[in-house]
């Protein structure tokens, strides 16, 4: 399926993603470019790319984008952010639907949010994508769990004379 195909039925404020499929593939040579360029945040390729890719999840930009996340936020999961991680990337996606004048944007609130809660990426080091989103949605995930209280939950060991069956 290509893009625009998936995309078809899906409507995101009053411009249809259909409208900005459209508006993103370059009429001269049919390739799909995005909607916005990414500027290098000082060696920031790896959250670009990655960042990108999600934003291209349209039930994932859809869900920020009608603010639908704000009914899930945890307050009081000790793993994450009270919001802040989420709300960050809804102002990034808020950031790329509405500036349509713009070819090029600078991701700063983001990429600084990212800086601050994950640590292992910081300005100037080169890091892997796939390990990048693995721990982006795992922030997401914590700043939107539904469970507000986590309790520990013991599981007994295998007994010698059990069977795996049992």
């Amino acid at each position: 399926y290509s893009f625009h195909t998936i995309l078809n039925e899906y409507y995101i404020k009053d411009l249809s993603i259909d409208e900005i499929a459209s508006k993103s593939i370059n009429s001269e040579n049919e390739s799909y470019n995005g909607i916005h360029g990414l500027v290098n945040l000082n060696n920031t390729c790896f959250i670009n790319s990655s960042i990108q890719c999600l934003f291209h999840t349209v039930d994932l930009t859809k869900y920020f984008y009608m603010k639908y996340y704000t009914q899930e936020i945890n307050h009081s999961n000790k793993y994450g952010t009270q919001g802040k991680f989420a709300s960050k990337y809804n102002d990034f996606i808020s950031m790329m639907l509405n500036h349509k004048d713009l070819s090029v944007i600078a991701p700063y609130n983001i990429v600084n949010c990212i800086y601050n809660r994950i640590t292992m990426f910081q300005p100037g080091e080169q890091n892997d994508a796939h390990e990048f989103i693995n721990l982006f949605l795992e922030n997401l995930h914590e700043d939107l769990n539904r469970i507000s209280n986590k309790p520990y939950i013991t599981i007994e060991e295998q007994k010698d004379n059990e069977s795996d069956i049992e």
